[in-house]
């Protein structure tokens, strides 16, 4: 600190050099930007005054500044000084120190749109202990300078985290779902739209029949065993089987690309995949270890049980999620069961989900916010509802879901719980939201009428960490509380040097406890430096997950989340790290770098965009499709820019803030074909007005322009009032261009007759079979041999 002082003298004298420098001049030079609500130059300032300095001006004796209550005679006239109370400060804070008769006076002004008078009382308290700790040891860095006093640091290290509660009997999610099912075994346990309906015995004797098929192929407890399913009861069936068979279940989303798939494949080292017989023809070349159970496929002999067959325990793992990872490549993160059913308790317990409750299944499976939904419903007795992708789209169609299935409780995105009005789901009583930051006039709305909660966690701590019951009184701080931990877990918001923050400051939210995962499959230098040594734990081991998040701790004991530290973003529910996608684009040979970040169009869509440093002349439809065919449909930018170089900073790195706005008027770059006819106007005026694009072409494909399911659900809400009729969602899906979606709403476009239909069955069937000897031979070819790993697509598509 001392040097640091030293320092700070050199540069307030040089600063004084320069006291008569023009103001307007400066202002001038630096061209602030212009915000009528604060101080365009700086916001805050500290002043030092001597209030016993008596000045002589041309006869005149004047007093500089006065000590509050002092008395000073001017040529016998006495004066009395009175305080004012201020209105507004110029500023949003200031921190005004005198000096007088060997005490230093101190008070802040500060903005009362930003700060509340409690902000102030704890200001005055980090402030004295900053300086007594100044004072007993000048030499000490900056960044170990103490603020909290010490009953502040028992309160937000301690208090607040005392979370402990005994285990529970049942060790796993799977048993606690088998108590049910001896339980209530004719009570529905998961309806699926368009489907069928399993009662709780049904759901249960299915899972234990695959649960055993898997035992006899080997599966042990922490055996990860991959799923790949579409959604349906089926899905249910096949992750209850992996874990009563003591496996952890690796879920691989159908719709990925076969690139990704096979990633993930190779890195999990799954021994079985657990699919069904129409996704054969999707999935990558299987590695000749990998053992393939159909749920749909014949049922093979299932062999006498062990004496023991070995069960999985709080210890082991219950499955591995991929997320984004900042290496060009996603990384499984392994969760062990012992938080997942902590969690799940914590959540059905803190939510209110009861019996009666129907629970919506939302998520995809290769989110870990699916393991919640469906055993908050399946370990308490309620039915989950499983829908097919379409029925779940944002707007009327997930609002026709929700109404006609009579849906409870909702877990959804703030994104999309946006379009969304309470009046049109009266049924709907809890409604929790995740995955991103949550507005705050989307929690006004819904806390005024249904219980509202407000979830936070990454996949490394067990999907929620932390939740909070949202009150319309929670909101008036401008932002939506994410909470408190939950029982067993600890939350610290720690600055730079690890030490815990005051209440209000700004730090790295860190989470500790039962949910920390084991860390990241096969990347043990990741796992060192993400999951670290908990140094305010009791037991030994213990370990803590920085997030990488800003957090603040509010007054009342409730978290704040601020941003990210670093690139990671989250877009619409999803978590998303744009160093996979720069890394990406960066091996395609026409990229020589890239960056990618998220911007907002101005209009409330948030969307990714990219831009790259080309090595040759990639069109953005190449690069676009190269992606298409490596990232999940969400992870692909709406708008890649090529740029000549990239903006740098002095030390090397892209220059975020310096990337252009990119061009989203000209559409996809293409030469557009005007539109024919009036209805392929009106739906060309429609896509422009909400891609926010200049022109459309009849063959401009909506998703290339940078759609995507939040827009599409605006858009749908447009079509059905144009052509006056009910429009699904998924044609949307199905015709893609103006000229096509026109040619179907005029009733020219043709389905498919009933003899294709059974040819296109036929063919199927046909593909499927061949698949099937196709795999068997490689199989038995593989005995002998070491399974290789694929090599990713060359980068010429074709």
């Amino acid at each position: 600190f001392a040097e640091f002082l030293a320092r700070s003298r050199e540069t307030v004298k040089q600063a004084h050099a320069h006291a008569s420098y023009p103001f307007s001049h400066l202002a001038e030079w630096l061209q602030p930007s212009r915000d009528p609500s604060r101080p365009p130059l700086f916001q805050g300032m500290f002043a030092w005054q001597k209030t016993t300095r008596l000045l002589d001006l041309d006869g005149f004796t004047a007093l500089a500044l006065q000590e509050p209550g002092g008395r000073l005679a001017l040529g016998g006239i006495p004066c009395v000084s009175y305080p004012i109370e201020r209105q507004a400060g110029p500023l949003d804070v200031t921190l005004l120190m005198a000096e007088a008769d060997g005490e230093i006076l101190v008070s802040v002004d500060y903005s009362r749109d930003l700060f509340e008078p409690e902000m102030a009382t704890r200001f005055h308290r980090h402030y004295r202990t900053l300086l007594e700790s100044i004072v007993a040891d000048p030499t000490v860095p900056v960044s170990r300078l103490g603020l909290l006093p010490p009953e502040e640091r028992t309160q937000v290290v301690e208090a607040w985290n005392r979370t402990a509660e005994a285990a529970p009997s049942c060790p796993t999610v799977h048993a606690m779902v088998a108590e049910q099912a001896e339980r209530r075994p004719d009570a529905a346990a998961v309806i699926e739209v368009g489907g069928e309906t399993l009662t709780y015995g049904e759901l249960w004797g299915r899972a234990s029949a695959l649960a055993g098929r898997l035992r006899a192929l080997g599966v042990r407890p922490d055996a990860r065993v991959a799923l790949c399913v579409e959604r349906s009861a089926a899905m249910v069936v096949g992750l209850l089987g992996v874990l009563e068979a003591g496996g952890a279940y690796v879920p691989l989303d159908p719709q990925y690309p076969p690139a990704r798939l096979g990633y993930m494949l190779r890195d999990c080292e799954a021994g079985v995949l657990v699919t069904q017989t129409s996704l054969l023809p999707r999935l990558p070349e299987l590695p000749a270890e990998v053992r393939v159970v159909c749920l749909d496929g014949e049922v093979e002999p299932e062999p006498a049980p062990a004496a023991a067959a070995p069960t999985a325990g709080a210890e082991h793992a219950v499955y591995v999620i991929y997320t984004s990872g900042s290496t060009g490549r996603p990384k499984g993160v392994e969760v062990e069961h012992g938080g997942l059913t902590n969690l799940v308790r914590a959540q059905t317990r803190g939510f209110g989900i009861a019996e009666s409750d129907r629970v919506l299944q939302f998520a995809s499976l290769s989110f870990d916010a699916s393991a919640s939904e469906i055993f908050m419903a399946l370990t308490t007795g309620a039915a989950l509802v499983v829908a097919p992708p379409e029925a779940l789209m944002p707007g009327a169609p997930l609002r026709g879901t929700l109404t006609e299935w009579g849906i409870t409780a909702v877990t959804l995105p703030p994104t999309v719980l946006g379009l969304l009005d309470p009046a049109d789901v009266p049924a709907l009583r809890t409604v929790i939201t995740a995955g991103e930051r949550c507005a705050v006039d989307v929690a006004e709305r819904w806390a005024a009428e249904r219980r509202l909660f407000n979830a936070y966690g990454p996949t490394e701590t067990t999907i929620g960490p932390t939740f909070a019951e949202v009150r319309p009184e929670d909101l008036r701080g401008g932002r939506v509380p994410i909470g408190r931990p939950i029982a067993n877990t600890r939350a610290y918001v720690l600055g730079r040097a690890g030490d815990p923050v005051p209440i209000g400051v700004p730090g790295e939210l860190f989470i500790g406890g039962v949910g920390v995962a084991r860390g990241y499959l096969n990347l043990p230098e990741l796992t060192d430096e993400r999951f670290v040594p908990d140094p305010f734990a009791r037991e030994d081991g213990a370990r803590l997950y920085r997030t990488g998040d800003r957090a603040r701790w509010r007054a009342d004991g409730q978290l704040e989340f601020l941003g990210r530290m670093d690139e990671q973003v989250k877009l619409r529910g999803f978590r998303i790290e744009t160093g996979e996608i720069e890394a990406l684009l960066a091996e395609h040979r026409g990229v020589e770098r890239a960056a990618a970040l998220v911007r907002s169009d101005g209009g409330g869509d948030d969307y990714l965009a990219a831009y790259v440093e080309p090595a040759t002349a990639p069109g953005e439809t190449t690069l676009k499709a190269y992606l298409r065919a490596r990232l999940p449909a969400y992870m692909v930018p709406s708008v890649v820019t090529a740029l000549a170089e990239l903006p740098r900073l002095p030390n090397g790195k892209v220059d975020r803030q310096a990337l252009p706005v990119p061009d989203r008027r000209a559409g996809n770059g293409t030469e557009a074909v005007a539109p024919r006819t009036d209805l392929e106007e009106a739906i060309a005026t429609i896509w422009r007005d909400e891609l926010k694009v200049e022109r459309v072409g009849i063959h401009d494909n909506f998703f290339d322009l940078g759609g995507h399911s939040l827009i599409a659900a605006r858009v749908h809400e447009r079509l059905e009032a144009l052509s006056g009729r009910t429009l699904p969602m998924v044609e949307m899906f199905r015709f893609p261009t103006v000229g096509l979606l026109a040619e179907y709403l005029s009733g020219e476009g043709e389905a498919p007759t009933m003899d294709e239909s059974r040819n296109r069955g036929r063919q199927q069937q046909e593909a499927l079979a061949s698949r099937r000897r196709q795999m068997q031979v490689a199989r038995a070819r593989s005995r002998g041999r070491a399974g290789g790993s694929n090599g990713d697509e060359g980068e010429g598509l074709g």
